[in-house]
Parts: structure tokens; sequence; C-alpha cells
């Protein structure tokens, strides 16, 4: 009779500890699946970053921050020597509301570089807008191919961030 409850009470014994191994070990893989979880979504969220990073890219290339003016100054002086006439900066202002960048420039060259130089703005990444333009010949000489001619450009930069 001693041996059998003794027996008893060492397997009861045993089934409790196997009872609380059980729920520990549960606990266990809840916990690892939980992690093995958050891995593959942060796993699938760095490919989804890796995959949206080059559009990211060049979505910000088409937005000047205000920190950043000095830059699409000098794209707007390289696309004037990419269409062969020379440019300058003349004024640069800030919007009041902070909603747009205002730069004034001055272009010399032949009349047809002068129209290329404001096809090259129109097409360029940044979406501009021309408030005032005054365009006159440079020289009063004859007509010919080799005019010089000047133009004064109001542009509002609307890509803007401040």
């Amino acid at each position: 009779m001693i041996f059998l409850l003794c027996s008893i009470a060492v397997l009861y014994f045993v089934y409790r500890e196997i009872g609380i191994n059980n729920q520990i070990a549960e606990q266990a893989q809840i916990t690892w699946h939980n992690e093995a979880d958050r891995r593959i979504e942060m796993q699938s969220l760095d490919r989804l970053l890796k995959s949206v990073e080059a559009e990211t890219v060049l979505l910000n290339s088409h937005f000047i921050k205000s920190s950043d003016v000095v830059p699409f100054l000098n794209i707007i002086e390289k696309l004037a020597q990419n269409a062969g006439t020379k440019a300058e900066i003349l004024a640069v202002d800030l919007a009041k509301d902070n909603s747009a960048l205002a730069v004034r420039t001055q272009a010399t060259g032949s009349f047809g570089s002068i129209y290329k130089f404001l096809k090259l703005l129109e097409n360029s990444p940044y979406e501009l807008e021309v408030a005032t333009m005054e365009m006159v010949k440079a020289d009063g000489g004859e007509k010919s191919s080799g005019q010089t001619w000047s133009i004064i450009l109001g542009i509002k930069l609307l890509s803007f961030i401040k």
C-alpha cells in the first residue's frame, strides 16, 4: 500500500512537471513563431523599401527643397549652356507663403538658341511657371542669322518644398 501511494505521488509529481514543461514549451513556441513572423515582416518591408528606392529618388528629384536651391540655379545655367545661350541669374526670391520660389534670369544668344532654352525649361523635371518674359533684340543691326537676342524670364518654381 505504501509503495502504491508513493508511486501515485511520484506519478502525480511527474505528471504535474510534464504539464508545466508543456506550458513552457508552448509559450516558447508562440514566442518563436511571433519572432519568426516579425523577421518575415521585416524582410518583406526591406524588400519593399528596396523596390521603391529608385522611384523615391526619382520622385524627390522633381522637388527642390528650400535648403537646396543652388543646384536648381545651376541647372538653369546648365540648360542655357546646353541650348547655346549665356544665362545669368538676376534675382531669387521666396514667396511669402513659402509655396514657390521666384527666379529672375537673363539669357542672351541667337533666337534659335533662346527658343531651345525655353523648350529645355519647359521639359525640365520641375514644375515651372513663366510669370514674366521680356525678349528684345540685343543688337540693332539688320536681320541676319547672327543676331543676338536677350530674354529676361521671371520663373516660378512650383515644385518647391519648404
